[in-house]
């Protein structure tokens, strides 16, 4: 007689469209993820760095090579988090590294702002961190 254990057996009803649900929760989070980070690195990399001061303010005490540097690894990254649409096999380690580097971004850029004191900042990088993490926690099972 052979016992399959939980990984083996077939999901019933219930535990798929609990695992649907899930899925398409973290790739909502993944879209929005992408989408607000390709957008910020996209105008790091493009915007004049005067204009730039006034949309993040750290950027006026960092060199212009930081900030476009920031702004290329926000769009890699961004993208990253897309890259299993190609390629489930290949694409979930970008898609990992991607997500925890983007929380990291995240924290860090929370603390900076808390530095500065911009409350709206820090809250808008609370959540960027806790979508990352969720998406990292989730894609990483």
């Amino acid at each position: 007689m052979t016992t399959l254990n939980a990984a083996s057996r077939p999901l019933g009803p219930r535990e798929r469209l609990r695992a649907t649900r899930r899925n398409l929760l973290l790739w909502t989070f993944q879209g929005w993820l992408a989408m607000f980070f390709v957008a910020a690195g996209y105008a790091k990399l493009t915007e004049p760095l005067d204009h730039l001061a006034l949309l993040f303010s750290w950027s006026g005490a960092a060199s212009s090579g930081f900030v476009r540097g920031v702004g290329l690894v926000e769009v890699v990254a961004g993208l990253a988090l897309l890259a299993p649409l190609a390629s489930w096999r290949l694409g979930r380690p970008p898609l990992l590294g991607a997500a925890a580097l983007l929380a990291a971004m995240a924290l860090i850029m929370a603390v900076v702002h808390g530095l500065q004191l911009e409350a709206g900042a820090v809250l808008l990088n609370v959540v960027l961190f806790t979508l990352a993490a969720t998406v990292v926690r989730g894609r990483s099972r």
